[in-house]
């Protein structure tokens, strides 16, 4: 295959004078640089009589050569070169381009006669950089090499290699070392240049290695070593020691076969033509005659069978960088990828195979011939990947539908090898992020192509688009607007006709919704491959297979979109996070990947997942679930609504397609981004539609009903916390107007959110709904839930209880719920201590009995007990409550005396109508008298009461009296005893000692001895320091 691309093109053509030049012709060239700045050149031409001529050029002649330039200056300043020269087939043809941009700039400068002195043909003329100030040239001929000095206007020659007929050389500088290699025949000769003076050189004879075969190249392998080539092998020389190994390779099954390393190079001649080129720090091509082999030093030298194949042996091979292989025949040359082997451009020629010189220096090949040097610019590397992208049509393989036989495909390909081979730091990028990013926009045309015109849907979109985190504005411009969540954000459902006029190759784009509803799909058909499943092939009416097996493509690709949507999910989440992300060992930024929105990547996030959920609808409904269940999915909300409410009325749509009812699913969605008064809001739109429809199935007017009803409404509600008790309040309202019950399960729960709820909203408004509302909610509050222990340590249970109080109070007054309220009412005032007395004695009423016997506890509570006494008695005429209420009182903790001041208050009340209540004080004596201080109770009673019905009562104190008398005695006895008991153990202690034998004694903690020091008795009965015992206490 041919591509006709021009990698270099006509730059201009220099005609030796034939009073120079005479009856001579040209054998070889060289290009020298005066200055590091490549701002003076000079052009060495050596003849085929031995003569040297040196030109000099101005500076505007060579100033395109200093580097890749654009292509357009070339043309204009140099040539016009409009024609590719693709197209050319003969030299003289090519020599017609450069009519009237003949380059005459070039003025001899020094012609030197004969160097060769036997006349000989110069056949290779280099630069020795031995010295820093002077120009030193090695001159190749066929009988020997020859150095040479050139000064001014003279040259001298300053040293002649011995025995160098049809010899090669190489030149490095190791380690300080000037090495210098000379290979003739069998026999390598390393020689040493040494400065014997300030100007003069000495060239040291280091060693002579005798190889087996004939060398026929030397070239540089590594920074320690050379590669030397013989007539059936390769060879190391290593720098250090001058050691020669063959070349370790790792043999290659499909390629050798036999014993030696390069038997595949075979015995095409007994003086092969051979080149080592090399490609990278790690490649090198070994040429030999028409065969090529890759050796690849990164895992260890390895050797590769080169897909490059030449037509005939070659004149002269030379490397382009970064890809190509410039190969001169004796009628055409080539240029070829060294990558693939694939021919790039092609043209012929006449040139003098016998007597030529090709070079390349910086961005310009030189071929010289006869008496012109014809120059070839190389095109900048752009306008070479501008070339490659324009391509188009068949290859040489017939009419296959194969992207190798694509020309836009391999155009493409070629772009992207061509740049990834160019080094990062090329005026093209200047950096390794935009390189990244112009192989990107290339790998986003590969992967455009494969999707549209190869049905290639995993390489393009998962293989190549993910990798290259191509851009899913591209991605999605590939399929029916239907799915792509960037149009349908802007309303746009549908693709016009000019689009699907444009996309005719595209068969996906092309696809619609009704046509998708049609074709019954179930989701174990996906796949994400592009082939075929056995036993795929659905019933389809007769006419319909077309359209069913581009259904089938548009499910296999929207397969392959969903993996890259989630995996473009996963680096925007990243970017979230953090705003750099290591690609290709890049740190690439969100701007740099989505340019267009400005670093809104929430607005990125809402494509990518309004279009992740798309696929799912249309072709992975049950898949729906999880993905709107996600916490940080941004899906467009209202293209969600719109798809899941579509036929949430449609059950038998639902059937025939297999398409679950998603109400769960939208809810789930509107929870997770909670927009939860959007959810909301739908329900309650939902539950007042009056659209419904019957539906001849019972079981579609249940769910219908369901949905209508208020389960879901309340099922939501019971997920949201107190951050948006707001919309609780707003949207139970209507839940409740339909049915009161329905508070207790939004608001009397103990799940976490209802116990999270401001108590007093919530309470406000029940109470606004319903006072009974209001009523139970308390009762839950303070008695059933969770929480209750916790409140009860707060001053809220008190104001909650009292407001419980006042609204059992309030219902009592209206008559609602009597005998309930009210014994809940007395329980909690009978029992509790945490309500307000004050506010609820305020609302009591006192006109009724039952009101008047609640008061009795609030008075207890504010202990006012004369005034429970008072409405006991008084009031309510109960003395049997008001006995049993000051024996209450009096057996309470050191509250005797209190409780026997109110049995006395009592008598009191008894006595101002004795006569009337006579048999009441003597019963009030006989069971509680003995509480009442026996001379208060005399002291009280009238002289005119009759004492005879006391009896009892002085019966009962008497014996208390005399009991408490036999009890003080026995408690006096018992204080004697032990006064005596006390009295014997001191003068037990009294009587106890230790004994010291002398001052020497040690003391038992310190060891040392007492002395006359305090001291004191430990309680292991040990005699210590004081100081010691009171140190071991601290």
């Amino acid at each position: 295959m041919v591509m006709n691309i021009d990698v270099i093109e006509p730059l201009d053509r220099i005609r030796i004078s034939s009073n120079e030049i005479k009856n001579n012709k040209i054998s070889a060239i060289y290009k020298h640089s005066v200055d590091q700045a490549n701002e003076q050149q000079q052009l060495f031409v050596g003849l085929t009589n031995g003569d040297l001529l040196i030109y000099n050029a101005v500076k505007d002649t060579f100033l395109e050569e200093s580097g890749q330039v654009s292509l357009a200056d070339t043309r204009t300043i140099l040539v016009s070169s409009a024609i590719s020269i693709s197209t050319h087939s003969s030299y003289q043809d090519i020599k017609r381009l450069f009519r009237g941009h003949e380059n005459r700039s070039y003025k001899l400068a020094n012609m030197f006669s004969n160097i060769t002195k036997d006349g000989s043909s110069i056949n290779k003329i280099e630069s020795l950089p031995i010295s820093p100030t002077k120009l030193i040239i090695l001159i190749t001929t066929l009988n020997s090499l020859e150095i040479f000095e050139i000064v001014g206007n003279h040259i001298n020659q300053i040293y002649h290699v011995p025995d160098s007929k049809n010899s090669l050389s190489f030149y490095v500088l190791y380690n300080d070392r000037r090495l210098f290699f000379v290979g003739t025949k069998k026999k390598l000769t390393i020689f040493q240049i040494i400065n014997k003076s300030r100007n003069i050189f000495q060239f040291n004879k280091l060693k002579e290695v005798v190889m087996k075969d004939k060398i026929r190249s030397i070239d540089k392998f590594d920074e320690d070593s050379i590669i030397i080539g013989l007539v059936n092998n390769y060879v190391i020389c290593e720098f250090a020691d001058f050691g020669v190994s063959s070349l370790a390779i790792e043999k290659n099954d499909n390629m050798l076969s036999q014993g030696t390393s390069f038997s595949y190079f075979g015995l095409s001649s007994s003086t092969p033509v051979m080149w080592t080129i090399q490609i990278s720090d790690d490649l090198f091509l070994l040429v030999k005659d028409t065969q090529i082999v890759k050796i690849d030093r990164r895992n260890g030298p390895s050797m590769i069978l080169s897909s490059i194949k030449l037509s005939g042996i070659p004149i002269e091979v030379l490397f382009i960088y970064p890809i190509y292989l410039f190969v001169v025949y004796p009628k055409k040359i080539e240029i070829v990828d060294v990558t693939s082997g694939d021919l790039i451009q092609k043209l012929g020629h006449s040139i003098n195979s016998g007597h030529s010189s090709i070079i390349l220096t910086n961005s310009v090949i030189s071929i010289a011939s006869g008496a012109d040097i014809l120059q070839f610019n190389i095109l900048p590397f752009q306008a070479q990947i501008d070339q490659f992208l324009s391509i188009s049509g068949k290859g040489t393989l017939g009419n296959i539908k194969d992207p190798r036989n694509d020309l836009k495909y391999m155009g493409i390909e070629k772009a992207i090898t061509l740049v990834s081979n160019i080094d990062d730091a090329n005026s093209l990028f200047n950096d390794a992020k935009n390189k990244l990013m112009k192989l990107r926009y290339l790998y986003s045309l590969k992967a455009t192509l494969l999707f549209e015109s190869y049905s290639k849907y995993h390489e393009a979109l998962v293989d190549i688009s993910s990798e290259w985190l191509v851009s899913f504005a591209d991605v999605l411009n590939l399929f029916p607007a239907f799915i792509n969540g960037q149009l349908r954000s802007k309303g746009v459902t549908s693709d016009g006709n000019e689009n699907k006029k444009n996309s005719s190759l595209n068969v996906i784009k092309r696809i619609t919704v009704e046509e998708l509803e049609l074709n019954n799909y179930s989701e174990s058909e996906y796949d994400t491959d592009n082939t075929t499943k056995k036993g795929m092939a659905l019933k389809q009416p007769h006419g319909q297979s077309a359209k069913a097996q581009n259904i089938r493509k548009f499910i296999k690709a929207v397969n392959n979109l969903i993996i890259y949507l989630t995996d473009q999910r996963r680096i925007l989440s990243t970017f979230m996070d953090k705003d750099v992300l290591t690609w290709k060992n890049i740190e690439i930024n969100p701007s740099d990947i989505y340019p267009e929105f400005d670093g809104n990547l929430e607005t990125v996030a809402t494509v990518i997942d309004t279009s992740l959920f798309l696929c799912y609808f249309y072709c992975k409904p049950m898949l729906l679930g999880p993905l709107l269940r996600l916490p940080n999915n941004y899906c467009d909300s209202k293209i969600v609504n719109e798809c899941l409410l579509s036929n949430i009325h449609n059950h038998v749509q639902q059937r025939n397609f297999k398409q679950p009812n998603f109400i769960k699913e939208l809810l789930d969605f509107y929870y997770a981004r909670s927009l939860h008064q959007e959810a909301l809001e739908m329900l309650y739109k939902l539950a007042h539609d009056e659209g419904t429809i019957e539906h001849s199935n019972e079981d579609d007017n249940k769910f219908d009903d369901f949905i209508k009803g208020p389960d879901l409404t309340i099922q939501y509600l019971r997920k949201l916390t107190d951050d948006n008790l707001y919309l609780v309040l707003k949207y139970s309202s209507w839940v409740i107007d339909q049915d009161k019950n329905a508070a207790r399960p939004i608001f009397m729960n103990d799940s976490y959110e209802c116990e999270s709820y401001d108590n007093t909203k919530v309470l406000q408004f029940l109470c606004k709904k319903d006072q009974d509302l209001g009523i139970m909610y308390l009762e839950w509050l303070l008695f059933a839930s969770d929480i209750s222990e916790s409140l009860k340590k707060s001053k809220l249970y008190l104001q909650l209880e009292t407001k419980l109080c006042l609204l059992y109070l309030k219902q009592l007054k209206n008559g609602k719920h009597q005998n309930d309220y009210y014994n809940k009412l007395l329980e909690i005032l009978k029992t509790s201590q945490t309500f307000e007395p004050w506010l609820i004695l305020k609302e009591m009423p006192t006109t009724q009995d039952k009101f008047l016997r609640l008061t009795i506890y609030i008075y207890k509570k504010l202990g006012e007990h004369e005034k429970s006494i008072d409405v006991l008695f008084n009031q309510l005429n109960d003395l049997d409550a008001a006995m049993e209420y000051c024996l209450e009182i009096y057996n309470r903790q050191q509250s005797s005396s209190l409780g026997s001041s109110l049995f006395y208050k009592l008598l009191e009340d008894l006595l101002m109508n004795y006569h009337e209540n006579c048999e009441l004080i003597v019963r009030l004596l006989s069971e509680h008298g003995a509480k009442i201080p026996i001379l208060k109770t005399l002291s009280v009673l009238p002289r005119s009461f009759p004492m005879h019905k006391l009896k009892t009562f002085f019966t009962i104190e008497i014996k208390n009296t005399d009991e408490q008398v036999k009890d003080s005695h026995l408690v006096s006895q018992l204080y004697k005893v032990g006064s005596t008991n006390l009295q014997y153990k001191v003068m037990t202690l009294q009587n106890e000692g230790y004994k010291i034998g002398s001052s020497k004694q040690p003391c038992a903690i310190c060891n040392k001895r007492l002395g006359y020091s305090v001291f004191t008795i430990t309680k292991d009965h040990e005699v210590v320091h004081y100081g010691c015992a009171q140190s071991r206490k601290k």
